[in-house]
């Protein structure tokens, strides 16, 4: 002969839930519960005794049965009169306008709140209009639901520059490779890799280059990377790996290039810029045509030509707190030495290829580095005609190689910034 709001006591301990009881909730109970979940205990206690319970937000409120089929019933009968009422409302017509979403996607949400069996909505698609037949009060929540949808997609400039630079000078350019990201790159903290966008990120490299061995891959850790927390710099994978970096002054990192240009040490293959929408791909391709003999269909020999160039994709994402995602595609081809043989000549490619996926804060620069090549020397000078003879030609020329392979490294400075700030720097 328990009492039952000394059981609801219990059960709400046991539970960690929050009951009330009413006044009207009393009684003893005789039970003995063995394995039994808390809520079926809780439902069988009170039904034995003509009560029952209903969830409220994180609240579960007891009281007798016949009062919460009253609460029930009253609030069934109120849905009621309001959908009577809006059966009884006159009917009216406006025309929405759309200017960025596209009507046809737009009417789809807008069909989930129209008056049942009264409203209608039709798209125009010539003059991107919505024309809307409701309720006054409808209308207006279309309004306020269109006001939320139809908005502009961002804009997003992609600045690139693309620099060839000798191996043994790209870190004394001030590049934080692998970082020490302190406050001023994003806030708080920024990230490289990202998950909450793209899922797990990954970096590749590869590489069919001219004395580099094979082709190495090397995956780009997701993490989230705090503040003043110093990391390693990545460690090249069978001579080809990529690393990350972050620049903290544009202006010093473009007089620190301008200077190694003047001393040889660099050399800027390209300075792109182009302007995307939010989730589209930009693609800059610069380059030329290298031609190389083949044999058509009828045997003879012809010229023909294939691509060398510097292709860089960009596919940026405004984030809800104004950084930017990136999915980054680089890759640069190249022609190497000439190579002669019997009935024409060829130039074979060398190819270094990025893929990767960054997250920057609106305005800041990252750095993808780590695509080294290595290229021999040899240069070759002979006596007109008699440096060509079978043979006895190498007595009339002279072949000399680099002794020191010349290494150089490919950095890809992207930065992305929001076209509404560079309007407002503008004005």
């Amino acid at each position: 002969d328990a009492d039952i709001n000394n059981l609801l006591r219990i059960i709400a301990e046991v539970s960690g839930q929050n009951i009330v009881a009413g006044d009207e909730v009393r009684g003893k109970v005789t039970v003995r519960l063995v394995d039994v979940d808390w809520e079926k205990a809780l439902e069988t206690i009170l039904r034995i005794n003509n009560f029952d319970y209903v969830r409220e937000e994180n609240i579960i409120r007891v009281a007798s049965a016949a009062k919460l089929e009253a609460e029930r019933a009253a609030r069934a009968k109120a849905a009621l009169a309001v959908q009577d009422v809006k059966r009884a409302a006159p009917l009216k017509t406006a025309i929405l306008k759309v200017n960025y979403a596209k009507p046809s996607e737009v009417v789809k949400a807008l069909d989930k709140i129209k008056t049942p069996g009264r409203g209608s909505i039709s798209v125009d698609e010539r003059t991107a209009s919505l024309i809307v037949e409701d309720t006054e009060e409808t209308i207006q929540n279309m309004q306020k639901l269109l006001a939320e949808l139809d908005i502009p997609t961002p804009q997003i400039m992609i600045e690139a520059r693309l620099v060839e630079i000798a191996a043994d000078h790209s870190r004394e350019l001030g590049i934080e490779w692998g970082g020490r990201f302190n406050p001023g790159f994003g806030g708080a903290g920024d990230r490289i890799g990202i998950s909450d966008i793209f899922g797990a990120a990954a970096g590749t490299i590869t590489g069919v280059a001219s004395g580099v061995p094979g082709a190495g891959f090397l995956s780009v850790a997701n993490q989230s990377i705090p503040r003043a927390i110093n990391l390693p710099t990545t460690n090249t994978a069978g001579g080809v790996g990529i690393t990350l970096g972050r620049v903290d002054s544009r202006f010093v990192l473009g007089a620190r290039l301008n200077l190694f240009e003047t001393q040889g040490k660099s050399r800027t293959l390209s300075t792109p810029r182009i302007t995307t929408l939010d989730n589209e791909e930009a693609e800059i391709r610069v380059g030329t045509q290298v031609p190389f003999t083949t044999v058509d269909s009828s045997g003879r020999t012809v010229v023909a030509f294939q691509d060398a160039f510097l292709r860089l994709k960009v596919t940026p994402h405004v984030t809800a707190d104004k950084h930017v995602s990136m999915k980054i595609e680089a890759e640069n081809t190249v022609p190497g030495t000439r190579i002669d043989f019997a009935g024409g000549f060829a130039f074979p490619l060398n190819q270094r290829k990025a893929t990767t996926r960054l997250l920057v804060a609106d305005g800041s620069t990252a750095v993808i580095g780590g695509l080294v090549q290595t290229n021999e020397d040899v240069r070759e000078t002979k006596v007109p005609w008699l440096g060509n003879v079978p043979v006895l030609g190498w007595l009339f020329k002279n072949r000399t190689e680099n002794i020191e392979p010349k290494r150089t490294e490919l950095l890809i400075f992207i930065t992305p910034t929001l076209v509404e700030k560079v309007r407002q720097a503008r004005r």
